[in-house]
């Protein structure tokens, strides 16, 4: 009986060890609002936080989309926080709610899934007001300070542009990698660099191999948050000691602004520049020089063979065949590799052949991007015909680099490759011993026969000049220069009518971005998707009527397709699909695949319906 109940207070002991550690490793997620109240002006955040007892792959939230509130995906930030005794992560999705309309708006419950169980949201309320008093905005004075993302959200982007070198006193010929970084207060796009003037004392290397894999990073500056990414990457090899500079020019890049929905009238006022349906601000960031210090190789200890390689190398030599005949040809390689600039080094010596006859054939370069660094490789090539029969060594070559690690100079020899050469052994068709050879013997000629018949004989025919299929073979020509003359004078009235060519190829125009759309659609793009389909149809129309696209409103679009013919249908599609297709665009989490199909399958109809009306008539 003891034992029996020593063994069930042992279990109630480790049921109640056990219990609360694993209520806190349950998985928590939560909504919040940083504010219950805010005017048609400001701007609220939405955090979804999601606890976990480990990091675990989840993807973005679902948000569906919600009458007069516009929701903007802003970033994703991970943060450690206790949690039953211990660290537990937790990953935070942050939104932006741009109010439209005066009243409540109702956030629904949102949901996530996990592994093996799905976890839900309670539902928020925010209430949006005409004006906010005066006491509540200063209440959250001091709150709306420490929200640096929605401070963002009213302030002019900011950008900036920093350079990166792996080695700022690198020694002469020893190969510097320089990394052009760019960040902004907002999401931005890469347009090209500006090169410099190039300096005379170093070498940049444009021929590398491997693609150049950019890296993202977030910096906090002055109370803002940047987001930066590498944008180039170049590569320079010193040829001189001394003082260097390296002059990079102007980085161009272009910002994107606050959207606004697409028939907005008053984003017009307060984004003049930019697009029709979002602003993108085009910026010129200087690039300050880097001045760098190269430092001369030692004359110490300096290898009589050494021809300016700089770096961390390996060596080796290998033949296609060891074992020959002789008058066979052998093909001898030596592969030299490793970090650093091999192209303007000189060959090494590979010695004598005393049992062979030698003739280099070729040489041989590469760079390639490694993860840190890059990998150079050099190969020359020797060909070998032999001429006596034997054993033979080939002698180890050796090869001498500075290593700038050490700061000491290196060499390193291959392994010695042994060969075999035999005599050549006699062939079946050589001709027997002690028996000369003979030749051939000549026993007549070719025989020629004469005719001996003269065959058909006809009557003479008409003169050439008679003949009426030689007058049709001589008006070809002046049919051809007939044609050309016409068709090149209706080329140059098509480029004097430029309106008439945009008009002639709208359609197909707009067919080739459905198509681009759809190859989005399947890899899953569903904001370039959305991008190409709303191009195709505004770009149709503006092709047709010969307006840019940029001066289009949906007033202008409903009045003109009702004039052209276009019934109620065709106008109330045309309108739903342009702002569907906006709204993917700025609001992609609000919006599934299912609708985005619906969407690019409604444009294409609604191309259909356009093309059968006569647009050209205003």
């Amino acid at each position: 009986m003891r034992k029996i109940c020593s063994v069930l207070l042992q279990l109630v002991i480790v049921v109640l060890f056990f219990i609360p550690q694993s209520l806190s490793a349950e998985d928590s997620f939560v909504a919040t609002l940083d504010h219950d109240e805010v005017s048609v002006e400001e701007v609220a955040t939405l955090t979804l936080s999601l606890k976990t007892e480990e990091e675990k792959e989840v993807p973005l939230p679902s948000i569906p989309r919600i009458p007069g509130l516009l929701i903007f995906y802003k970033e994703t930030r991970q943060v450690l926080s206790p949690q039953g005794g211990k660290v537990s992560p937790t990953k935070e999705f942050v939104y932006t709610l741009h109010p439209e309309t005066v009243g409540p708006k109702t956030i629904p419950a949102l949901g996530i899934h996990l592994e093996d169980h799905f976890l839900v949201t309670k539902p928020l309320l925010l209430n949006v007001l005409p004006q906010v008093s005066q006491p509540t905005r200063e209440k959250r004075a001091t709150s709306w300070t420490e929200d640096i993302g929605s401070r963002q959200d009213s302030l002019p982007p900011k950008s900036f542009a920093r350079v990166v070198v792996d080695n700022p006193k690198p020694y002469q010929n020893e190969p510097i990698r320089v990394i052009v970084w760019a960040y902004a207060t907002v999401p931005f796009q890469y347009k090209g660099l500006k090169e410099g003037t190039p300096p005379k004392e170093a070498l940049q290397l444009r021929e590398v191999e491997g693609d150049f894999v950019p890296h993202e990073e977030t910096e906090t500056k002055e109370g803002e948050i940047y987001y930066g990414r590498s944008v180039e990457e170049q590569i320079w090899v010193p040829l001189q000691s001394g003082p260097l500079t390296l002059a990079f020019g102007e980085l161009s890049l272009l910002l994107k602004t606050e959207g606004r929905q697409l028939f907005d009238r008053s984003f017009k006022e307060r984004l003049p520049a930019g697009d029709f349906w979002s602003h993108g601000e085009a910026v010129s960031l200087k690039v300050d020089p880097v001045s760098l210090q190269v430092r001369p190789l030692p004359d110490e200890n300096r290898p009589d063979d050494f021809s300016g390689a700089v770096g961390e190398f390996k060596i080796s030599t290998s033949l296609d065949k060891t074992e020959l005949e002789i008058g066979e040809s052998a093909t001898l390689k030596l592969h030299i590799y490793g970090k650093g600039f091999l192209k303007e080094i000189k060959a090494p010596s590979l010695g004598k052949f005393p049992f062979a006859s030698s003739f280099q054939s070729r040489a041989s370069d590469r760079l390639t991007r490694g993860k840190t660094s890059f990998v150079g490789e050099k190969t020359y090539e020797m060909i070998l015909i032999t001429d006596r029969a034997g054993n033979f060594t080939l002698d180890p070559i050796s090869f001498s680099y500075f290593n700038p690690k050490i700061h000491k100079y290196r060499r390193i020899v291959t392994r010695p490759v042994s060969l075999a050469i035999r005599e050549r052994v006699a062939t079946a068709l050589a001709a027997p011993a002690g028996r000369e050879k003979t030749e051939p013997e000549l026993l007549g000629k070719d025989i020629y026969y004469i005719k001996s018949e003269l065959g058909t004989l006809s009557t003479p025919s008409s003169p050439l000049f008679a003949n009426s299929f030689f007058w049709g073979i001589q008006c070809v020509p002046l049919l051809f220069l007939l044609f050309s003359f016409l068709g090149r004078s209706y080329q140059l009235y098509l480029s004097r009518n430029v309106v008439a060519i945009r008009r002639r190829g709208a359609f197909s125009t707009s067919q080739a971005r459905l198509k681009k759309a759809q190859l989005y659609l399947t890899a899953g793009r569903f904001q370039d998707c959305a991008r190409e389909a709303h191009e195709a149809i505004l770009g149709y129309l503006g092709d047709k009527w010969g307006v840019p696209m940029g001066a289009l409103t949906l007033d202008q679009i409903e009045a003109r397709v009702g004039t052209s013919g276009g019934d109620e249908v065709l106008q109330k599609n045309l309108k739903g699909c342009l702002e569907t297709l906006q709204a993917i665009q700025f609001a992609s989490g609000q919006f599934g695949e299912k609708e985005l199909r619906a969407s690019y399958e409604l444009s294409k109809g609604v191309l259909q319906q356009l093309e059968k009306i006569d647009l050209s008539l205003l």
